[in-house]
């Protein structure tokens, strides 16, 4: 939504800070006293019946852009009786975006994650050939470490926490799942959906809204090409000279999902 307040910024502005790959401004701008309120409002962005009106972009002038720089904050000075105010809005990086006409924000981040395994001793030898020996009972069984990462999928500017919310733990993604910010498409059953969290938020202006995150633990025992996601397990007696080997279970007829399969899109935009 573009700023209805009327206004004049203040010489020297805008002033912009840059590190690598992050960038803040301030800008120093005058109005009538009475619109303060409004042109903060109007600049950070707001809620107002269900509808949200979003933070004013940073353009700078240049032969050069500043990307993804928003407003976040406003302080206000008084200017003579209180006739005008002097505003000062701050800008910085913010990592969010909206998809198409939706008004929920979203940010994504990645974040260590990994299972320690217990190997069974069967099908594990030293030695081969005929002088192979099982392991036997006095000797520790193996472990092993698989590596994973929890992708980290926050929605902000939710209006009710939904289905999803209640109904997605514990259960693995049944398509395909895209994430935007890592520019990575998810194979099928190898994203688990982990406990959400969410906090209940009150606006300046009156409204109510929820932010909610997500988590989705990456699994995946094989490749990109040929997933095997949470529903594959491990099988030693299997294991050859290639590695470890991971299998489905099944009922002697059909897999057996372990893990309940779900549709994602409910949460993920």
């Amino acid at each position: 939504m573009a700023v209805t307040v009327s206004y004049t910024e203040k010489v020297p502005s805008p002033k912009e800070y840059m590190t690598a790959g992050y960038a803040e401004v301030e800008r120093k701008l005058q109005c009538v006293w009475a619109d303060r309120i409004t042109l903060c409002m109007e600049l950070m962005g707001y809620w107002r019946s269900g509808t949200y009106y979003p933070p004013d972009k940073y353009v700078a002038s240049g032969n050069e852009r500043l990307y993804h720089v928003y407003a976040y904050e406003c302080s206000v000075e008084p200017i003579g009786n209180y006739a005008k105010a002097l505003v000062t809005v701050r800008y910085k990086y913010m990592d969010m975006y909206s998809v198409g006409d939706d008004t929920v924000l979203i940010s994504e981040s990645v974040e260590p994650a990994s299972e320690f395994k217990t190997l069974t001793k069967t099908g594990l030898f030293w030695g081969t050939g005929g002088d192979k020996v099982a392991l036997g009972e006095d000797v520790e069984a193996p472990a092993i470490i698989i590596r994973m990462f929890d992708w980290v999928y926050t929605l902000h500017g939710v209006w009710s926490l939904g289905a999803a919310y209640y109904d997605l733990p514990g259960k693995v993604n049944s398509a395909t799942v895209y994430s935007r910010a890592l520019d990575r498409t998810f194979p099928a059953e190898t994203l688990l959906c982990s406990n959400p969290s969410a906090s209940r938020e009150l606006t300046r202006y009156g409204d109510n809204f929820w932010t909610i995150t997500y988590r989705f633990t990456y699994r995946n025992l094989g490749t990109l090409a040929d997933p095997k996601g949470w529903n594959y397990w491990l099988r030693t007696d299997n294991a050859d000279s290639n590695g470890l080997d991971f299998e489905r279970l099944t009922d002697g007829t059909n897999n057996v999902p372990i893990y309940t399969l779900a549709d994602f899109s409910a949460v993920i935009r």
